[in-house]
């Protein structure tokens, strides 16, 4: 997707370079998921982005897991599967 919108709205067409700069700002699980993409990419991604920040990550993925599991009554896996279950019918 960040290749998708790099390629659409920020390279030049004819000409090397860029037309604009490409930050990106993720928030907690988001965050997670950037940081991810971020740490596999590597070198690969600053050909895209020029900066990004991740605020509120969750470190412990698996610690995080068990809280919103055992405190929230299985509310979060169930949110989570309902959107799931509604982005596969679309």
């Amino acid at each position: 997707m960040i290749e998708h919108v790099h390629d659409k709205y920020l390279a030049k067409q004819k000409m090397a370079g860029k037309r604009a700069r490409l930050y990106v700002y993720a928030c907690s699980l988001g965050a997670q998921i950037f940081g991810l993409y971020l740490r596999k990419q590597g070198k690969r991604a600053c050909k895209y982005i020029d900066g990004a920040i991740l605020y509120g990550t969750p470190w412990s993925t698996a610690k995080g897991n068990d809280f919103f599991n055992k405190n929230a009554f299985g509310f979060y896996s169930w949110a989570i599967g309902m959107n799931l279950s509604e982005t596969i019918r679309t």
